[in-house]
């Protein structure tokens, strides 16, 4: 995880299942220098945003806490039971990430997609904030950028094989 990466990276956006680990992980990153991080928990355990509750965020900016609630109404974005989200394989998990990436699917997994990738271009500071995070997001997904990303992944995943 972020907290243990070699490259030590100085922003991430990190989630968790129960309030414990959260206060720990909140004393942890307070001691990191230059971090700035965003840790995720909600209502149900889920460790990221998952638009069918409220998401509980604590963004650190290296100085401070910000408390957000985060749901989908925040976000201009639909919610989504958790159970659309399931897959059962990596092929089909593979399958629902294409789908979405090549517009394919643009039902309310798409918007879970959204919101987590949000959070991630938020923190990497190309976004001013969380709801920029998840437009930017809709755009690169909308202008083929992010499926053309993925697959320059995929060539590079299999050159190393």
């Amino acid at each position: 995880g972020p907290l243990m990466n070699p490259a030590y990276a100085t922003r991430f956006v990190l989630g968790v299942h129960d309030e414990e680990t959260l206060e720990l992980l909140r004393g942890t990153v307070e001691n990191l220098p230059q971090v700035q991080a965003l840790l995720l928990r909600s209502e149900t355990g889920a460790d990221q945003i998952t638009l069918s509750d409220i998401t509980y965020g604590y963004h650190w900016d290296g100085e401070s806490w910000t408390e957000l609630e985060i749901t989908a109404e925040s976000l201009g974005l639909r919610a989504c039971p958790p159970a659309l989200l399931d897959a059962s394989t990596p092929q089909e998990a593979a399958h629902l990430i294409t789908g979405i990436l090549d517009g394919a699917i643009s039902d309310p997994r798409r918007d879970v997609l959204l919101a987590n990738a949000g959070a991630a271009l938020w923190l990497g500071g190309k976004a001013a904030d969380l709801q920029q995070g998840v437009q930017l997001a809709a755009d690169l997904i909308r202008s083929g950028s992010a499926s053309k990303y993925l697959a320059s992944l995929r060539t590079a995943s299999m050159a190393l094989r």
